[in-house]
């Protein structure tokens, strides 16, 4: 976005980097634009510490990024969009739980897995549990759980907090019938879920992020020019959809509202 104080102008270029883009780049755009998140992050990037429980309870995210090991990589200052590294819980995991030794015919589902931008995304993986011969605490965990926690989040934190999220771990028997299990977890996401996930709008984010940056980069400047100014940076669409002051109005009032808070709905 040019800021010129005479007259900011539309980059295309700039904006049309997301056409197409999945819902975590919408998120780092707007949190790139939340002047708080920003300030937090780049104090934990600049401190190389961080409490990622208590970051992820305040924006619904997690600083860092996982790696090899699965342990988070502390966050780097940002001063783009695409330079945040952000962890998001993925929609649903997995884990096939089995004792030590080898299963009969069992074929690792290790890589098993849809692509990550896909809202139903599912990674498998198996967890080998543990057998006479092999015992857990002996590889450094303090209990059970902690190995468990291990297993499915990888490494904590330095103050010992796994980036677990809102995760809700179901135990099922694997010898049970499909029917059997799925009246178990029926009967147990009746009490849990009920959550509706709104519907996404990406393909008109875009134009929320072009009305804020300008009324950002001009204060005051009128939704009637900001109209005016994507209809001629737009004409092939503005054919299609009117770039009038009310649908200006409507698209900034959005767009703070995902910068804000609104975009923790669809995460």
């Amino acid at each position: 976005m040019d800021t010129d104080k005479k007259e900011p102008k539309i980059d295309r270029a700039e904006y049309d980097r997301l056409d197409g883009a999945i819902l975590e780049t919408f998120i780092l755009e707007f949190l790139y634009r939340n002047e708080t998140f920003m300030r937090d992050y780049n104090e934990l990037a600049e401190a190389q510490w961080w409490g990622p429980q208590e970051f992820y309870e305040k924006y619904g995210v997690y600083p860092g990024m996982p790696h090899t090991g699965s342990r988070l990589r502390l966050p780097q200052k940002a001063d783009k969009p695409e330079m945040l590294k952000l962890y998001i819980p993925k929609a649903v995991a997995v884990h096939v739980y089995h004792r030590g030794q080898e299963r009969e015919g069992g074929a690792s589902k290790q890589g098993a897995k849809r692509d990550e931008a896909d809202p139903g995304y599912v990674v498998y993986r198996e967890i080998e549990g543990m057998s006479k011969k092999k015992s857990r605490t002996s590889g450094g965990f303090a209990s059970d759980v902690e190995w468990l926690l291990h297993k499915f989040w990888g490494h904590p934190d330095p103050a010992g907090e796994y980036p677990c999220g809102d995760s809700l771990l179901i135990k099922l028997n694997a010898k049970y019938t499909a029917k059997e299990n799925k009246k178990l977890v029926e009967a147990i996401l009746k009490y849990y879920g009920g959550k509706k996930r709104p519907k996404t709008r990406m393909e008109e984010w875009k134009y929320y992020l072009i009305v804020f940056d300008l009324r950002k980069a001009r204060q005051g400047l009128s939704y009637e020019k900001i109209a005016t100014m994507l209809s001629e940076a737009y004409p092939e669409v503005a054919k299609k959809k009117s770039f009038d002051a009310k649908n200006c109005l409507n698209y900034d009032k959005q767009a703070r509202l995902l910068i804000d808070r609104d975009y923790r709905k669809y995460i």
